[in-house]
């Protein structure tokens, strides 16, 4: 009887992001969002619900204080596109007619965000506010189809091995890579990095962070395993795509944390062990594992509302055992 395998494993994740933005006044670009932005559109009317052309409206980042400001055209109508995800106030300022704000407008990554702002007559100085969650309406401007998994999510819902792709399974149509073909087994990719999404090959399941693809050199794996650390939100995508997003009926779309005008951060350890696991059949007693995740995460502003940075590491060290049986003749 032969039995004790000893293995070691370390790996580490390291990833420093820095965010530049620069915003040119007086250009306009009207395009599709980036598949990791939003896009906030709507309409400014008066109290007789007729548009207000030329009202100036100011879109505000509240975590960086990043401004974008444009005006609505003949029709009251306006558009930010390619906005990253995050937290924003929205403002519409026209002469003769009260500032009109909107607070707690909360994009998510691939939001086509509706916001309709109704103006009323009096004093420019004066200032009339109403909650984001009143003022923004549902989806109607998107094909897509589609589960955000939330900051809250990513960060509290366990994980084992803390391997992201395994919160993709929570949306609907979606589930892990099981059995394989002749078709595909001699090129899939590894089933702990691969989705699959409505019942499709898992070789046509697309993966994006922060908008730039990440496919293997084997279809169907995502190339790369952010820490959790590292990840914003990310959405489970169905449905017919523009061509920036690519040709797949499915995308895993990710995207990354930035930094804000504050220092935020994290540090963090996660352990596993056999203190309370049983013996496998074969085994004497239970067999050896240690396995420690940890490391840490820091973002914050390296010039105040203009240039941010973000990075993060995490390390995994993990001991662990395993028995093998045989059974060998004697001489005789």
């Amino acid at each position: 009887m032969l039995s004790g395998k000893i293995s070691v494993l370390h790996r580490f994740k390291l990833g420093v992001f820095f965010v530049f933005l620069l915003f040119c006044s007086g250009v306009r670009i009207l395009a599709q969002a980036g598949p990791d932005t939003a896009t906030v559109t709507g309409a400014v009317r008066d109290a007789s619900n007729l548009a207000v052309p030329q009202a100036t409206v100011v879109l505000i980042n509240t975590a960086r204080g990043v401004r974008r400001e444009t005006t609505t055209n003949d029709t009251g109508s306006f558009v930010f596109p390619n906005v990253p995800i995050g937290r924003y106030e929205l403002e519409s300022h026209k002469d003769g007619f009260q500032t009109k704000r909107v607070t707690g407008i909360q994009l998510q990554v691939g939001q086509v965000a509706t916001v309709d702002m109704t103006m009323q007559v009096g004093a420019l100085s004066t200032v009339v506010s109403v909650s984001g969650e009143q003022a923004t309406a549902l989806d109607t401007e998107s094909n897509v189809i589609g589960t955000v998994v939330n900051s809250q999510q990513v960060q509290q819902l366990p994980l084992n091995g803390r391997d992201f792709l395994q919160l993709a399974l929570t949306a609907s149509g979606s589930s892990a890579v099981t059995g394989g073909s002749n078709v595909y087994s001699s090129q899939i990719g590894h089933p702990d990095r691969a989705v699959v999404i409505n019942g499709n090959p898992p070789t046509t399941t697309g993966y994006t962070i922060d908008g730039i693809a990440t496919r293997g050199q084997r279809l169907g794996e995502s190339a790369l395993n952010l820490s959790i650390a590292a990840i914003d939100q990310f959405k489970v995508q169905q449905g017919f795509f523009l061509p920036d997003q690519g040709p797949d009926p499915g995308l895993i779309n990710v995207t990354t944390h930035g930094g804000t005008n504050g220092f935020h951060g994290q540090a963090f350890e996660f352990l596993r062990n056999d203190a309370m696991d049983a013996r496998s059949f074969f085994s004497a007693e239970p067999e050896t594992l240690k396995r420690n995740q940890f490391g840490g995460a820091l973002g914050g502003p390296i010039k105040k509302d203009r240039i941010w940075f973000y990075g993060f590491y995490e390390g995994l060290r993990q001991v662990s055992a395993c028995s093998a049986n045989a059974y060998t003749p004697t001489e005789a």
